[in-house]
């Protein structure tokens, strides 16, 4: 699985903050699950992410 980025490390904002300022985000974002979503995601490449989601929500 991905990590979610926390918006004071992503390259445009990562020089207005430090990660250890944001200890509530760095936590959060260890829970976060990222799902793939663009205007060209197939049906079937849909249906494939949907049919993970319990698994990931039981772990």
């Amino acid at each position: 699985m991905i990590k979610a980025v926390p918006l004071n490390e992503q390259p445009a904002y990562a020089h207005l903050c430090c990660s250890e300022c944001t200890p509530v985000v760095q936590a959060i974002a260890r829970q976060v699950m990222r799902l793939p979503m663009h205007p060209d995601l197939s049906e079937a490449d849909q249906q494939r992410i949907v049919a993970t989601l319990p698994q990931r929500e039981a772990k």
